[in-house]
This record gives C-alpha cells, structure tokens and sequence, in this order.
C-alpha cells in the first residue's frame, strides 16, 4: 500500500479541512484515508487533482441515480433527516465498491471545477472599479467551469448597511457581510461580450455537466445547491462562449475577436493559483500584449492566506499597477474591505 500514501494523505487532509463543514465527508474521508480498496479506487484521479473532492464527488453523483440504495440515507441532499455521519463508512464502502465499473470513468474524466455563484458578490465592486474607468466591458474568464461568474450582472446583491443592487426581476439575490467602505456602483455595469476559458468547460446545458456541479457540492450544503440551480438557468439564459483548452493558448485568439469598444476585463477566480508557474507567465505575457493594443483590466480572487483570499485589480500596460482590494470568504460569504 505504500504506493498509495500521497491519495491516503490527500484523504487525511481533505477530512481536517471538512469537519466543520461536512461531518459526512470528514467522517468518510478519514475512514477512506486507510482502506486500500478505495485508495486504488481514488488513484483512478490523478494525485494533483484532489482525488478526494473527485471521489466524493462521483459516489454522490452516482447516489443521484440510485436515490434508492441505503446510502442514501447518510446524505443530507437525498434525505431530510440524515443518519450519523460516523455509522456511514460500511455502506459508502460497500456502494463505491459495488459502482466502481461506473465510477471508473468519472474519476478519470471530471475535475473539481465547481463554480459558486457566491463569489460574484466578492467580484461585483471590483468590476464596478473597472467600468468606471470604461464601458462596456468584455468580460473574459479564465478558469470558468461552466461560466456561472459571467452573469454576474443578472442578479441581486445585498451587502446589509454597506448597501443594495439588484439587476430588475434577479432570480437570485447574494448576501454578503460585508466591513469597510466597499465601493458599489451606483447601477449595475453594462456588460458587451462574455467568453470563458478554461481546460475543459461545463455546458450549463448538458444534463450530465449540471449533474457533475451538483454533485460537487457537500451533502449538507442546501443553500448551495438552490443557488446553483437557479444559477444554472441563469447561465442557459445569458450564453457565454466558453472555449477550451489552456488559457494561455486561447487568450490571444479569443482577445482578437472582440470587439474593438470598450475594456476588457479578464478575471478569475481560484483559478490561476492552480496554474503551472510557466504557464501563468504566458498567460499573463499574453495579457500585457493586448494591454499594448487596448485597455486591459484584471480581477483577481484568489488564495492568498490560510482562511481567506484577497481581491485584487491591475490595470495592464504601459502604466501597470497591482490594487489590493479586499479580504473575502473562498465562497464569498463575507468581504471586508481594506483599500482606501
């Protein structure tokens, strides 16, 4: 078994890092962490690409299917009344062993690009920022999973004292607490073109990629999984382009198609963090050498400490400068601002 101690410990810390907010997962990922069946499972996932989010992830999507099983009956998204998390591990073993020719697959496919919908609440004052400078914006997301953030401008936000803003009949409205004096704009900024990037896209209109967007999200996160839902529709309705392959390939071929009005906006969130050095380096060469040829500005929202993220915004070219923002929530449940 000792070549599958880098999955045993991605388990190990998978199970710390979701105590406090799925005793389910930590619950099985701990009991998984020392099981060598579901190990050589897992080690279907890449080691680098959180096996056990993937594996997780796949069991309960495959649960969708077969509400019937008793497994179910540990998940709080099949059930109302959920059993102990501790007394789960027999029949999640018994279940993902049992599935493992279907599974199989999905493990070797999917990746952990969940996309929340929350974090637009973070992004909405930065892109505020940016269309004071100019509009409209041509929104390009690098990283974007099924482009969920590119609608950002179709729906409502309340951020309590700091103040309200809501796109006219918004299906969805984020609360967000909020410190500091953010800046939201005055109205919602006007939105020209939106395309998303990312290696391997999820159509908000395939059934099997929103059954996979589900599926990511822990069992006993409901609010989540209403929000994605709508979210979901919301997506359908605007159509973003969304074209794939590495970002830093793209980008050049994707920033010559747009329009020749307006600013660019290239953001993204929890997403370049997860890139190769090299390949960060040309992506954001690729940037600077659109930013010779038109306004450029990026956004981004990314892990910069051990319990939150930071916001930041950089204008491109010749006069290039790095604004720190804001402090957030990875999921965008809080935001406190910190620039002056």
């Amino acid at each position: 078994m000792s070549d599958l101690i880098p999955w045993a410990e991605s388990f190990r810390h998978f199970a710390v890092a979701a105590a406090p907010v799925s005793p389910l997962y930590a619950a099985l990922a701990e009991r998984i962490a020392g099981d060598e069946a579901l190990l050589r499972l897992s080690a279907e996932v890449p080691r680098d690409a959180m096996p056990a989010n993937v594996l997780l992830a796949a069991v309960q999507q495959r649960l969708f299917q077969r509400p019937e099983d008793p497994l179910a009956g540990w998940y709080a998204s099949l059930t109302e009344a959920p059993r102990p998390p501790a007394s789960a591990f027999p029949e999640f073993r018994r279940f993902a062993l049992a599935e493992a020719a279907a599974l199989r697959p999905v493990l070797r496919a999917r990746r952990t690009n969940t996309n929340e919908i929350q974090r637009a609440a973070v992004l909405l004052p930065a892109f505020g920022l940016a269309a004071v400078r100019q509009e409209p914006l041509h929104l390009v997301e690098v990283g974007c999973s099924a482009g969920l953030l590119l609608a950002f401008d179709r729906l409502a936000y309340d951020y309590g004292a700091a103040g309200h803003l809501g796109a006219p009949g918004a299906p969805i409205t984020l609360t967000c607490r909020s410190e500091g004096p953010i800046p939201l704009p005055a109205r919602m900024p006007r939105v020209a073109s939106r395309v998303g990037l990312d290696l391997t896209p999820l159509d908000a209109a395939d059934p099997a990629d929103a059954s996979w967007l589900t599926a990511l999200i822990w069992p006993e996160q409901r609010e989540r999984r209403r929000r994605l839902e709508a979210a979901l529709a919301l997506t359908r309705a605007a159509r973003p382009r969304l074209v794939p392959g590495d970002a830093a390939e793209t980008f050049a071929g994707v920033a010559a198609d747009l329009p020749p009005d307006g600013l660019v906006v290239v953001f993204h969130a929890f997403a370049i963090v997860q890139f190769p050095r090299a390949a960060r380096a040309r992506l954001l060469a690729a940037i600077d050498e659109l930013a010779r040829r038109r306004p450029v500005w990026r956004i981004g929202y990314e892990h910069r400490f051990a319990t939150h993220a930071a916001l930041e915004l950089q204008r491109h070219g010749e006069e290039s400068e790095m604004l720190r923002l804001a402090e957030a929530a990875p999921h965008g449940e809080w935001l406190r601002w910190t620039a002056p």
